[in-house]
């Protein structure tokens, strides 16, 4: 045989293919030759790998099958979350909102300009007014086509229209038929519809923390976009959202788009509207917040007939009981509102007084000074209410007729503002003098007696409770105090208490108790 042939059969022989891969060594002479070691060694780390994935995968497969109850329990949950989203599909749909804005005016621009006439070149193709777009989401309640959805969705729109389950981006026309912006809820009507299928309302009460829910609606325009998750908490008020606030705080995801679209619990029952989410980047950050339906019930009736949404109102400022505030008062629980200011042309004026705890509403149990709201707002005005009152030691019934509540009241979510007190310098920190006609007149307090606050030591517990120079004091321990001798005799009365609690008024007119240590 030639000696180029037997190189090249030999150098044949010595090539190796396995699983596509070829191992080849050099030779003397540029040829390439199979490196036997090597490829043993690949051969070996190849099944060993294989026997590794192999194991793993039968370990895997035996560990489920000895859970296989969990497993179907898993199934399962996974199966309700099916049947939930199919059950609400066809009563969720997308709101599309339009409204139309004037351009801002070109003043701040004329700095740009040397000449008036260069500006108004500038922008003479300008368009004076611009068009916006909104999407939101809503859900069907009746079959003739009454939705329920958010304010913020539909407030001030030229032009809604909604998006049915199937309809593939089509739209109908809708109106608005009510709406109410202190709960940020609103009604639309779908126009000439029949035969819809409502979805069926719950009742928030029953949920619990940690109870499954399931948000549903369209956020960023995504139609039908179901998410999951837990009641975070319930309750949830002074949020800043709207006036009145009962949040049902979830983790599911709600972002933008979201807003008016259904909460839903594992039944496949409404128990809340979606409307907010706490985020500082504008998407879901695990925390979202809905109004729950049994507050929205009350309202359905009146906003479904487009009626204004009348509340009622006792005239009252109210503010939540810390625990050393119940003390004070030998108060042994903190559940209830602490009184501190009756109006004067209030319903209340003769039936409650400044330092009563109400802790019953029509007998059922006031936690704090929210409830108490929400309470009083679901009583229509002209009716009359009973209240469980804690007063000098003693629980009352005081019965009164609620008037109603003006537009112009102070947002009935928060309590009162920030006042300030006062004392010697030496026992609280400020200093203080009589309040004057003149003084009173100028902060719109005229007939009122009291000591008005000079000064406040920055570092002391007044100023952290929020007392500045210009507030009022007009009660020490619940006896009112009408000039400065009067105020210091009744610090020097409550040295041995070792805490004293004053009335103070804000420069705004509302009031609130505050209780401060008195500096040995």
């Amino acid at each position: 045989m030639n000696r180029s042939i037997k190189t090249v059969a030999v150098v044949a022989a010595m090539v190796v293919l396995v699983g596509g891969v070829v191992l080849m060594a050099k030779l003397p002479g540029g040829l390439a030759v199979a490196d036997d070691n090597q490829q043993v060694r690949f051969n070996k780390a190849y099944a060993a790998e294989l026997a590794k994935q192999k194991a793993q995968y039968d370990a895997a497969t035996a560990r489920l099958s000895a859970m296989s109850s969990q497993v179907k329990t898993a199934e399962a949950i996974s199966e309700v979350f099916h049947a939930v989203a199919s059950k609400l599909e066809p009563s969720v749909v997308q709101i599309t909102s339009e409204h139309t804005a004037q351009m801002p005016d070109l003043a701040p621009f004329e700095k740009f300009f040397d000449n008036p006439d260069d500006m108004k070149k500038f922008f003479e193709n300008r368009p004076r007014t611009q068009r916006s777009v909104a999407t939101g989401s809503g859900v069907i309640i009746t079959k003739d086509g009454y939705v329920l959805t958010n304010n913020h969705v539909v407030a001030g729109a030229e032009r809604v229209s909604v998006t049915l389950a199937g309809q593939d981006g089509e739209s109908v026309q809708a109106k608005v038929i009510g709406a109410d912006p202190r709960t940020d809820v609103a009604v639309i009507k779908i126009e000439d519809a029949k035969d819809l299928v409502p979805a069926e309302l719950g009742d928030s009460d029953q949920m619990e923390v940690g109870d499954w829910v399931m948000a549903i609606g369209s956020p960023f325009g995504l139609s039908r976009s179901v998410t999951v998750g837990i009641v975070s908490a319930k309750g949830r008020a002074n949020v800043g959202i709207a006036d009145y606030e009962d949040f049902i705080q979830t983790d599911a995801s709600i972002n933008p788009g979201n807003s008016g679209g259904p909460l839903v619990n594992i039944s496949g029952q409404v128990i809340g509207i979606n409307t907010a989410i706490a985020s500082r980047s504008g998407g879901n950050q695990g925390i979202g917040f809905s109004i729950p339906i049994n507050m929205i019930k009350a309202l359905l009736p009146r906003l479904e007939k487009g009626e204004t949404i009348h509340r009622g109102y006792l005239g009252v400022l109210i503010q939540p009981l810390t625990r050393k505030l119940a003390d004070s008062f030998n108060y042994d629980s903190t559940r209830g509102a602490l009184v501190s200011q009756v109006r004067g042309d209030s319903p209340s004026k003769d039936r409650l007084q400044v330092g009563d705890i109400i802790n019953e509403v029509d007998g059922r149990k006031v936690a704090g000074p929210n409830e108490l709201r929400q309470l009083i707002a679901a009583v229509a005005p002209g009716q009359s209410v009973k209240l469980g009152v804690y007063r000098d030691g003693k629980q009352i019934t005081v019965e009164v007729k609620l008037g109603e509540l003006p537009d112009d009241e102070m947002r009935p979510g928060l309590p009162a503002p920030p006042a300030a007190g006062g004392d010697s310098q030496a026992l609280l920190g400020i200093g203080v003098k009589t309040l004057t006609e003149a003084d009173a007149k100028k902060l719109g307090l005229e007939g009122r007696k009291g000591v008005l606050v000079t000064a406040v030591d920055p570092d002391s517990e007044a100023s952290r409770e929020g007392l500045t120079p210009g507030d009022v004091i007009t009660q020490v321990q619940g006896k009112a105090v009408a000039d400065a001798d009067a105020f210091a005799q009744a610090l020097s009365g409550a040295k041995d208490r070792g805490t004293v609690r004053l009335l103070v008024i804000s420069k705004d007119g509302g009031s609130r108790f505050v209780l401060l240590p008195l500096k040995k």
